[in-house]
Order: C-alpha cells, then structure tokens, then sequence
C-alpha cells in the first residue's frame, strides 16, 4: 500500500494505481470501508480523465487481477478513445481470450490481427504482445498448432533474447509431438537465460514424458526449486502449479515426488492450508503409497471445504484400498447424487467400477464402467494441446489404474492359435496407445502395452515393446519378465534364460517376484528338467506373501500396499500343480489344487483354480470330472468366456460332440451377447465347416460395430469358404465403397486372383493406392500403401510378370523405408514389427532375383534382409544356400553357423533346415562325424523333429550306418503321441523300409502320409518310385539285370500313374520331379514302343526348360537304352559324369552313373566301370547294386574271394533281403570254398524266397557235399 501510494498521483498510472489500492485493500485483513469507498470515488474520476496510457495501464490491472468485464470496459473506452491503438487492441484480445467465455474468445484473434496490421509490411518490426496474443489464440482456440508455431517463429527471430518466446515455442512443439524441436527450444531459451525457470520447468517436462529419466527430472525439480527461491520465494501459485505436471508424469517414483512435494510444501507455507493445495498434497502423498496418510489428508482439506469434489474423490478411493467398502459406497452414492446436476466424471466412474471388483460383481458390470470412465476420460481431453495442463488433465497414472484394472478380467496368457483375443486386451491396448504417444517416456505404460500386445498373441509387437521399454530403463524387471514369457511362447529357451538371468544381474530383488520363478520353471520345463522345474515353483511357493496373503504397515505413515497381486499367487499354485502332473505325481498335483481351492475361495480368481483344475482331470483322461467342474461355472462369475471355451474344446476333441461345442458358445452368447462372444460363437461353426450359419452370426455382430474390419473380413472369408464367390465380390465391394480398411481391399484383390480375375485385382489395388481419402504424409496411410504394393507384387508373380512384381517390390520397399524413419521416433514400439516387414520385402525381392539367376542381387537383397533383421533364419538359410550353390562352402558354412548358435528368436523350421543343410556340407567335405554330429544335436533336443529324422536317415544311409537310424525312430515312437498313425514318424519308417530292400512294408508306411498337407507330396514320390522300381534296379541295364516281370512292371506302372494324378491336388503339375516321373511311368511299359518314344520327346522338352539338373538326362539316356540305342544314352550320361553332384538331385546322380557303369560292364570296360562305382560308393555306401557291379567285376575277373567280399557288401546293404544278390554271394563262397558261410546265406535266402529252388541245386547241395569231403 506504502509503494502505490507514492505513485497514486503520476497520470499515467494514477488509474492504475487506485484500482490496485482497491484490490490490495480487500485483501487486507482487517478491511477499511471507507477507503474503498473514497478510492472507488476517485476511480470514477480518473476514468473520465485519463487518457491513452492511464486507460490501457487501468485495464492492464483489472485483467491481471481476474476482472475481465471492468477490463474490457476500460479497454473499450480506450479505444473508443484511439480506435487503432494496438496496446488497446492486443489487451482487448487477450482479455476476451482468457475470459473464460467461449463467444468473446473466438472474437479475440480479430482484435490481435487488427493490432498487427500496422506491421504487415515491415518484417523487421512488430507488435510482442498481438503477436504472442496470436499465437495464444491459434493454440487455445482455433487449436491451429502449426499456425501457432508460424507466429511465434516469427517472433523469435525478431526478439531473440527474450525468453518468454522461447518458452512459448517449447509449449507449442511439444502439442506438436516434435521433442527434437522441443528439446531445441529449451536449450536456446537457456542460452538466454541460464536461470529461466519457466525452461527449466519444461526441460523436467520433457525429460520426464519423452526420456522416462526420473532420476535426472528429480536434480531438475532441485534446481527449479532453488530457481523458484531465488526468484519468487512468495509465489504460493508458482510452487503450486510447478509441482502438479512434474507429479502426474513421475510414476510413483520416489525422489520426483519427494521434490514435488517440497514444492507443495512451500505453497502451504505461504498460502495456508487451503482445500485445493491439501488435495493436491494428500493425491502426492498416495502417488507415494501412503495410502492412510492420504486419506487423512483428503479428511482434512474436506474439512476446509465440504464442497470439494476433488478431496471426496480421493477419500473414497483411499476408503476402497484399505478395505472399508460399505463406508466408500455410502460416499460414491452421495457423489453420484451431487454429479446428477454437475455431469459425470471419469473418476466417479473409476471409483464404481473398483467398488465393484472388490465387491466380486460381474466383469461384464465392471468392464462397462471401466468402458464409462474411458470415455468421459478421453473427452475431457479431446481439443487439447500436449503441455502441462494437457500432462495435469490426463495424469498418466489414473490412466495407468484404469488399464490394470482392464487387465484383470483378461486371460494371463496368450490365446491359443487361431482363437480370438479377448476384446477387454483392445480396450486396454487403445488406451495405452494413446498414453504412450502422448507421454512415450512413460515405463510402465510400454511394459503394459506391450505385456496387452502378448496377451493378444501379437509376440512380434509384444517383444519390440519390451525391447523399447528396456532401453528406457534397463533395470525395470518386469520388461526382463515379459521378454522371457514372450521368447518362451516362441520356443526360444535359450534366450528366455538369457532375460531372466539379465533381469537378475541387474535388479536381485527379481528373486522376491513369484513370475520370475514361474517363468524360469517354464523355461526348465521346456528343457525337460522337470524336477529344476517342481524345485523354482516350491522357491516361489515360499516367498512372503505367495501361499498365504499378507498386507504391511509400516512405520508412522501406515504404509498399506499389497505386495503380490492374487492373479500372480494363483498362477504360481496352478504351475506347480501342472509340474506335479507332468511328472507323473498326480496325488501332489491334487494337493495343490486343495490347497488353492481353500485359499482362494470366493474370489474372482477362483473359476481359474476350477478351470485348471478341469485341465488336469483331463489329462488323466477324466472327462466326465472335467465337464463337471467347469459346468459348475455360471455366467455371473468371471473367467465364465474362458471356462466355456475349455468346456467347448473337451466335446470337441474327446468327445467327438459338435453339437455341444457349438453350444458351449451359444451360452457365451446367450449370458452376454456381446461382440466378442458372437465373434467367436462365429469361429466355433467355421472350425466346423459350417461357414453359411457363421455369416449368420458374423452379420448380427455387425450390426453393433458396422465400422469393425474384422468382423468384414471374417464375413468375406466364410462366402469364400461357401464358394458363393458372387455374393463375396459384392459383399468386399460395398464394404471396400463404405471406406472399408486396407485389409479388406487386399481380401477382395485376392478374391479375384483366385477366380483368375487379374484385370479386376489390379483395378482394386490401383484404386487403393489412388484413394481420395489418402493422407500421403499419414504413417498409417503409407503402411496401408506398403501392403498394397506387396499384394501387387504378389498379383504380377502370379500372372507371370516378374519384372513388374519386382517394380511393385521395390516401391513397397521405398515405402517401407520411410515408414521406418517415421516409426523410430513416432511409434517406436513397432518398429521391429516394421523391420520385420522390410526384411519379408526383401526376400522377396531375393526370390525374384533367383528366379532371374541373378545370384549377386540376391545376395545383396539377402543381406538386406539381415541389416534389417539380423535373426532372420529365412535370409540366413537362403543366403547360405546360394553360397552353396555356387560352391563356397566357407561361405555357407558361415550363414549356417550363425544361424545354429543363433540365441535371437529363429523359426525351428528354420534351425531345422540350417541343422540339415550343414550334415550336407560336411558329408561333402566327407567329415562323417561332424555331419551326424549336427543332426543328432537336433533330434536330441526333439526326437519329432521329423525333417530332420528323415535327413539323419539319408546320412546313414550314405555313411553305411544304416541300422543306426533305429535308435532314432525309436526315440522319435516315445516322444510321438500317435505312433501309428503319424504322417512324419511313416514317412521315415517307409524310407529304411525302402532301403532295407522292403517295398511292400515300405508302401505300407509311406501310405499313412500321403494324404497329409505336410508329408504328403514326398510320400507320394517315394511311393512312386518304389512301385517304378521295386527292387532297386538299374533301369534300363542290362549287365547284371535278369529279364523284368512284365506283368509286374505294367501293375506298378498302372499304381504309380494312380499315385501321379493325387499329386495334382498339391499342384506339383508344373514341377520338374513330377513331369519326370510322369515319362519315366511310359518307360515302365516296356512293351509299347510309342511310350518309348513319348517319354523320349517329354524327357528332351525337359532337358531344354532344366538344362542344368540331371532328371532329363538320365530320363533321355534310359529311354535310348530301352530303345536299344545305347551309343547315344552313353554320349547323354558323359555329360553327367563331368557335373558337380549336388544332394537335391543325389538319387538322380546315382542313377546315372550307375546306368553308365552297366553300359561300361556290358562291353567289358570294368576299370570304366569301377571309376564310376568308386564315386557311387564315395556318396552312398550303402549303394547294394554299386557293391554289386563291384563283386560282379571281380567275379568275371575269377576273383572268387574278393568278389565274395564285395557281395557281401551288397548283402548287408539290401538287408539281406535281394534274393539275386544273396544267390551270387553264396555261390562266390562256394567258388572259394567257404562252404559254412555259403551254406549261412543260402539258408536267409531261402527264408525270404522259399521257391528259389536254383540256390537249393547250385549252392546249397554242393556246399554240403564240400563239407562231407
């Protein structure tokens, strides 16, 4: 009063002055009357006299002291007074823009336009306050962000040095989401003022909501603290306001809210404890988990003002948390009472739906209010600029309890392969995207999203969200946890181990968490240590908290946190109960299962207990147990979707019911008919080929969600699946003019490629890309754009134009390319998923190349694939195949080495087929051991792994070791579940058959697979060649080979020609092994020479499309053989003796060299003969017949015991079951006089062919007689 007082005379400010005086005396404590009155005399006065700047000064004041409508009469008056005034101008602006009046602030941008008309031709000049008036305008108002940053940008070049601008920029780039730019504003206002507070404040800001750097924001809120002490030590508002921002974004971390309470604590200090600053200090206080300290506080700023919304709220929250519920629902009926007049709140709605979990209400109740606060959550935030009052209203951790609670009433795994997630995971999941784009510093909000994205079985995005959470912050073990599950899922033990012992090595306190032992007894599980596994679950069973409940108090404060949650309780009883089952101790298992049942009775985990505990009756095989138990789960309580669809998979796979599969899912339906329900009681009639009633359902989802793409896309499949091709077209083609999604257009181009309708596919996916509603510079836009060219390329391969489907490849790759610039910063939580797309580009691009022949695009593409993959098992093992066709085996050795010592997710086809590949590189560097080495590690590990077992058995078969391959299919008959009937377990059965010189068991085997999708194909091969040629003969020699049983060569050609036409439904029409069995079929019917000469001119059309593989050669030369023109099937096979052997076409190579070797037997050119047999033999030692050219050699040589040597060789490697080879044998014996042994293998002779009476009269007798002399 002292210092106006002095001033109250000057005329400039005279005013002013007595209008401050006015204020400042009702604020005073004791307050004079009389003055006021005096004062209010004089203001009348001064108003009519003063002039320009005592007006503009007066409505200066009554606006910064909160009284707009005496400020704008002041500032009319003034410009009444000077109608151009730009003083007068930019205040009216800024009074009617703060006013709190939504007509006068839309009139407020006039006013600060018109006050900077004067300065639109001089870019040097302006007027500060219309131009940051603007500015606030454009942000408030027109909510024209980018407008906004063109005004202040202005404003900074021309006034530079003055801070205030700086901070405003900071403001606005952060609405922008541009935290580079953010960043950058920051600094240069600091390089102004080292001491700004206002950038100090925002540099805490954006450490907090982009970097998630709480240690560092809370050394930033010390120095803003000091800052503020320096500065405005009165300022009760600025500590106030300061403190708010920084506490919503600190993520209960302590040290942040230890700062921001300091700050709060200065606000009370100077203001007093008025209700606004205790609630604020009370909600800090439980961010802090001082939940008994909080509610007293919220008691005490009640107390203060009984009107107060904001203290009621947290009361009864606090209420809910410490367990006093009836009291919490007496206060949120009052609240619901006082909020039928004042609108609803997210909170209110928060509160019902927690009252209600605890309370043990229906999840369908509760989700619907979690719904409600969502809603009402996101609209009071819609129109919002990001910044701090934006942080203030969103406030990350409500945001965060809404999430949590959603998640409790989702399943804690991922759903089984093709089944649908939960939609409850969608809701959570929009929820944190739209947190974690708006605060993408925010830990738990990533760990959240992407644990929803795990339980969504989306593991790619679940696994880079994780990765995106940890180099946030490396010590958050939660992350280390959900990384672990998600490698786990993808059968990559190895690395699961890898993050649990990470997540140990840098936070020890992992051990006191029951997941990480439940995950690591998983992992133990999966590696077969069964017993590691029962010992990790009994270490969780032990910790505090786990097998009985607990809650702390500590110290003064009541500290009240339930330290393990029930969800993960249960789930550590229920694993170890599985792992008791597993090993056989079912007793223990039940034990378990009791002792759930009794700790968790009458919670909403207990329906999980029932389910597990259905689970494992059924595993014992007691399915009447198993449905009783889950029947007993009605629709009121939770987990009841879950418990109907294990229900539904028990009469579905052990009773054979489909009848109540499908109404398992009507009941879901009938309890609770929402889209989810519908959605699956849908899948449930396609996964039983009843696709018409499915649309039926799929339409009435529709009806409630006629936006939701899904569900489009899943009508459009089951027309498909109706073969309605008609009505799918259509019903794509409205849906695609409806604005249908990018998945939909794509569903309707594939449509018409499979009705060959390319014109139209290609019409679809032009229109796509030429949409009107495209946004070129939208992410998601240009990610539809990235599909679509992938499709076309997919269209262009498929009509044969692979120039233009390499075009279409690489602008998807161009695309791509900026998508992945854009996600790292914007959505860098997908940005492995998007990697992932750019590597599946470039393999593509790879094929193409291949196709091409063009090995060094290839290689190049390959490579790229790894820079943007570098786990990619596919481009590892097509680069390594490349190398290995162009004969560097270093080089693929390398790439396959990698790829086996490969800790990063790989597909086990992949490994598999790395595993194989290497035994075949080895095997060619006649490094027998290592090659079997590799495979053994494989079906070691996993005995099923049946690609591999069938490679093991060509090893063998090639070393000589044949009949080690027995260990391995008995190992692979324990671990098979239907050792009978399993396509891969007779597929390899049927292969030893057929070398074991055993067609007819051989075909027996290979029978069971040849209808299989997986093991059909080469089923059907192998049964075709064994009935081409069944006792491994050399078509078309003659040397050696009695004269053919044409009767049974025209019956085995008649069943292969039978077994050639199944092929066709696995579209192997157009391949080279199927056109070549299809001429070697003709050659079979040795009586027709037209066949002959068909076979002939099919086999040289071949040679002309493959002129590189050696099937049409050794086709040409048989058929020249059989036409009796030997010279020119001789002059054929040279070509082949002079060509690398490669191990695609190694039975392609043996036949050649063999029929070579015959032809040199047969004019008497043995050591001809004998080079080639060598090389037979060097790749296939267990080739009888090679052995059998040897001995025949040997013996028109009259080396009787080193032929006898050499047959024996052949006899062993038929199986002793060649009746021709043993006859030879025996008498080669006999011709060097060792009559027992030629007498021994007459004897097995005669075992398998008891008619073979010419051994009995040539051998048998006369060894007999060699005996008795």
């Amino acid at each position: 009063m002292r210092e106006l007082e002095r001033l109250k005379d000057s005329r400039d400010v005279s005013l002013a002055v007595t209008l401050a005086m006015i204020h400042a005396h009702k604020k005073a404590k004791d307050v004079d009357r009389d003055a006021i009155k005096e004062l209010e005399t004089r203001v009348k006065a001064l108003v009519k006299e003063s002039g320009e700047v005592g007006l503009h000064q007066g409505a200066l004041v009554m606006w910064h002291i909160g009284k707009h409508d005496k400020a704008r009469d002041l500032a009319d008056k003034l410009l009444k007074l000077k109608g151009d005034s730009c003083d007068g101008l930019a205040l009216r602006g800024w009074i009617d823009l703060t006013s709190g009046r939504e007509a006068h602030a839309k009139k407020a941008g006039r006013y600060f336009e018109e006050a900077l008309k004067p300065f639109q031709d001089d870019a040097n000049k302006t007027h500060l306050e219309g131009l940051l008036g603007l500015c606030a305008f454009h942000q408030a108002i027109s909510l024209d962000l980018s407008a906004a940053l063109d005004v202040i940008n202005k404003a900074v070049v021309l006034f530079p040095s003055f801070c205030p601008v700086h901070e405003v920029k900071t403001e606005i780039l952060m609405g922008l989401g541009d935290w580079e730019g953010v960043n950058d504003a920051i600094r240069h206002c600091q390089s102004v003022d080292s001491n700004a507070v206002r950038a100090l404040y925002h540099q805490c800001l954006y450490t907090l909501a982009k970097q998630g750097r709480y240690d560092d924001a809370a050394g930033m809120l010390g120095q803003l603290i000091a800052q503020l002490d320096a500065t405005e030590p009165n300022n009760h508002e600025a500590f106030f306001i300061m403190s708010q921002a920084p506490a919503r974004l600190a993520g209960r971390h302590s040290l942040v809210l230890q700062q921001t309470r300091t700050m709060l604590d200065r606000a009370i200090k100077i203001a007093g404890e008025t209700a606004k600053l205790l609630n604020e200090q009370a909600l800090q206080v439980f961010r802090r988990d001082h939940i008994r300290e909080a509610g007293k506080t919220y008691k005490k700023a009640m107390a203060n003002d009984e009107t107060s919304v904001d203290g009621l709220t947290g009361l009864i929250l606090c209420q809910i948390l410490v367990g006093q519920l009836d009291d919490a629902e007496q206060q949120i009926d009052f609240l619901q009472e006082v909020q039928q007049t004042t609108g609803r709140t997210a909170q209110l709605a928060y509160l019902r739906a927690l009252l209600a979990s605890k309370r043990q209400q229906s999840p369908q109740s509760i989700v619907a209010l979690l719904d409600e606060a969502t809603q009402l959550h996101l609209e009071a935030l819609k129109g919002q600029a990001v910044g701090p009052e934006f942080y203030l209203q969103l406030d990350p951790e409500f945001v965060l309890d809404l999430v949590k609670l959603y998640l409790q009433y989702c399943p804690s795994e991922p759903p089984a392969q093709g089944d649908s997630p939960t939609p409850v995971l969608a809701k959570a999941s929009k929820l944190l995207e739209f947190l974690t784009k708006h605060v993408p510093g925010c830990v738990e909000g990533l760990y959240l999203l992407a644990r929803a994205k795990y339980l969504s079985g989306l593991l790619t995005a679940a696994q880079s969200g994780a990765q995106y959470c940890l180099q946030l912050n490396k010590g958050y073990a939660d992350a280390h946890l959900l990384m672990a599950q998600i490698q786990l899922q993808q059968n990559n033990l190895a690395s699961a181990n890898q993050s649990l012992q990470a997540g140990l090595s840098i936070n020890f306190e992992v051990r006191d968490m029951p997941m990480y032992h439940v995950i690591n007894a998983r992992v133990l599980a999966a590696e077969g240590k069964h017993g590691e596994a029962i010992k990790a679950l009994t270490t969780a069973m032990a910790l505090p908290g786990v097998k009985r409940s607990y809650q702390t108090v500590q110290g003064a404060k009541k500290k009240v946190r339930k330290t393990i949650t029930m969800s993960d309780r249960v789930t550590v009883f229920l694993s170890l109960a599985e792992a008791y089952e597993t090993t056989g101790n079912s007793d223990e298992a039940q034990k378990v299962i009791a002792d759930a049942k009794s700790e968790f009775e009458n919670t909403p985990e207990a329906v999980r207990i029932t389910i597990a505990e259905a689970d494992l009756a059924v595993k014992r095989h007691e399915v009447d147990s198993a449905l009783m138990s889950l029947r007993s789960i009605t629709p009121d309580m939770p987990y009841f979707v879950q418990a109907n669809e294990a229900m539904a998979q028990i009469y579905l796979h052990h009773r054979k019911d489909k009848r109540q599969y499908v109404a398992c899912y009507k009941a879901m339906v009938d309890a609770a008919p929402t889209l989810h329900a519908r959605m699956l009681l849908g899948d449930a009639y396609m996964g039983i080929q009843e696709p018409e009633k499915a649309i039926t359902v799929y339409e009435a989802a529709l009806k409630e969600d006629p936006r939701n793409g899904i569900l489009a896309s899943k009508i459009g499949n089951a027309l498909v699946r109706t073969h309605d091709f008609t009505k799918a077209i259509n019903y794509y083609e409205s849906a695609v003019r409806g604005g249908g999604q990018a998945a939909l257009r794509i569903d309707l181009a594939r449509l018409y490629l499979k009705l060959k309708q390319v014109d139209k596919a290609q019409k679809v996916l032009d229109a796509a890309l030429n949409r009107e509603d495209k946004q070129p510079d939208s992410l998601e836009s240009m990610m539809q754009d990235v599909s679509f060219h992938q499709m076309q390329a997919q269209l262009h391969q498929t009509s044969g134009n692979g120039s233009a489907a390499a075009t279409a490849l690489r602008d998807g790759l161009s695309l791509q390319r900026r998508v992945l610039a854009r996600v790292s910063t914007e959505q860098p939580e997908s940005l492995k998923e998007q990697q992932q797309l750019a590597a599946t580009i470039c393999m593509a691009l790879a094929d193409h190349s291949m196709e091409q022949k063009d090995t060094s695009a290839a290689i190049a593409a390959y490579k790229d694939a790894l820079s943007y993959n570098e786990s990619s098992g596919e481009a590892m093992l097509a680069l390594a195949q490349v190398h290995k066709k162009q004969g560097d085996m270093e080089a693929a050795q390398f790439q396959l080495s990698t790829l086996l010592h490969s800790n990063s997710v790989v597909n086990e086809e992949a490994k598999t087929q790395a595993a194989i590949d290497m035994a075949d590189i080895m095997f060619r560097k006649h490094e027998y051991e290592t090659a079997v080495f590799h495979l053994q590690q494989l079906l070691e590990r996993n005995p099923e792994q049946y690609r591999a077992l069938a490679s093991m058995i060509d090893l063998l078969r090639r070393t000589g070791k044949l009949e080690a391959c027995q260990k391995h299919l008995a190992a692979a008959e324990r671990a098979c579940d239907r050792p009978e009937s399993h396509p891969g377990l007779a597929y390899c059965k049927g292969l030893v058959e057929r070398w074991q010189h055993r067609p007819n068991s051989a075909l027996l085997h290979l029978n069971k697979a040849r209808r299989d999708a997986e093991w059909g194909v080469d089923a059907l091969y192998a049964m075709i060649d064994v009935c081409l040629n069944p006792e491994n003969d050399t078509v078309g020699g003659e040397a050696m080979t009695n004269k053919p049983d044409q009767e049974a060569l025209e019956v085995g050609a008649q069943t292969a020609s039978k077994l050639i036409n199944e092929l066709l439904a696995f579209n192997e029409g157009d391949t080279l092994r199927f056109k070549s069995r299809q001429n070697h079929i003709l050659l079979m019917r040795r009586n027709n020479k037209d066949d002959f000469e068909r076979a002939l001119q099919g086999f040289t059309q071949l040679a002309n499309v493959y002129p590189d593989h050696v099937a049409p050669i050794l086709g040409i030369a048989r058929a020249h053989v059989l036409m009796r023109n030997a010279p020119k099937a001789r002059q054929q096979l040279k070509r082949v003796a002079k060509m690398d052997w490669s191990h695609e076409e190694a039975e392609e190579y043996e036949g050649a060299w063999l029929l070579l070797a015959d032809l040199h037997v047969s004019n008497g050119k043995f050591d001809l003969a004998q080079e080639l047999l060598k090389k037979v033999l060097q790749h296939n030692k267990s080739c009888s017949k090679a052995w059998d050219y040897m001995g025949y050699i040997m013996e028109k040589e009259q080396s009787y015991q080193n032929a006898a040597e050499l047959y024996a060789n052949a006899w062993e490697y038929s199986g002793r079951n060649d009746p021709s080879t043993g006859y030879k044998l025996a008498f080669n014996y006999l011709k060097a006089k060792r009559f027992v042994d030629a007498i021994d293998v007459c004897h097995r002779v005669l075992e398998v062919n008891p008619d073979m009476s010419k051994i009995r009269k040539d051998v048998l007798d006369k060894a007999r007689a060699g005996l008795r002399m």
